[in-house]
């Protein structure tokens, strides 16, 4: 009864074959098969290796486990982020102020001299390139999170700046917002976020008042201040 069933079977299939029904699967030469193997089993390895680095990095990281879980509660943060973040950063305490950390971490304006004018370049990219490839990723993230006060920030300046400035400047704030709440030992909120820019603070006034000040408190703030040449490189 088998067989009849299974004569049947081949008439049915090799009818459906003739009318195109059925495309015929699509087999690689031995050559072809087996350096595709040879890449699955490199990509096996590649992700096993991954997960016993991550698990390493976790134990070592044992004492800073309040740490990592106030860096994952800010969106696009995720664990192996976090961990990336404080291993680049080390003693958030180190830095005084959060424009001290986005100014060791190569995520602040240049910011040149010209006579009697002070101009704004691109980011001084002092510091650990790591820790400035993580957190324009973990800003690329954050972006994506709708009605949220980080979106609103980006997207208000992506139409001034441009994409890639506004990204960089959600890397900036989330940096200075993960110094804060890690001061504060609190978890994220959307409170958390200034609702301006972060500003520094002056001591006699809002406004400096001569260029050789203007320079001194941005300094103080971690700003690095570079003298344009007369022909303004």
């Amino acid at each position: 009864m088998g067989r009849k069933t299974d004569i049947a079977d081949a008439q049915w299939i090799a009818q459906l074959a003739l009318n195109e029904l059925i495309k015929p699967s699509r087999i690689f030469p031995k050559k072809q098969r087996e350096i595709r193997n040879l890449t699955r089993s490199r990509e096996h390895l590649v992700n096993n290796r991954i997960d016993e680095l991550d698990e390493e990095i976790g134990t070592r990281m044992n004492d800073r486990k309040k740490d990592l879980k106030i860096a994952t509660s800010i969106p696009g943060i995720g664990k192996v982020s976090a961990m990336t973040i404080l291993a680049e950063i080390g003693s958030y305490e180190e830095f005084v102020t959060p424009e001290k950390l986005a100014a060791w971490s190569g995520l602040i304006p240049s910011i040149y001299q010209s006579a009697e004018h002070l101009k704004t370049g691109p980011i001084t990219k002092r510091g650990s390139p790591h820790i400035r490839r993580i957190m324009v990723e973990v800003a690329q993230a954050a972006v994506k999170t709708k009605n949220s006060r980080l979106r609103s920030f980006f997207l208000k300046l992506k139409m001034k700046k441009g994409c890639n400035k506004a990204i960089v400047a959600v890397a900036r704030k989330n940096l200075c917002i993960l110094w804060t709440i890690l001061k504060k030992r609190e978890l994220y909120s959307e409170e958390n976020i200034p609702s301006k820019k972060g500003s520094i603070s002056l001591k006699s006034s809002s406004h400096p008042r001569s260029i050789l000040e203007a320079i001194e408190i941005l300094g103080r703030a971690g700003y690095m201040i570079r003298k344009l040449d007369s022909s303004g490189g």
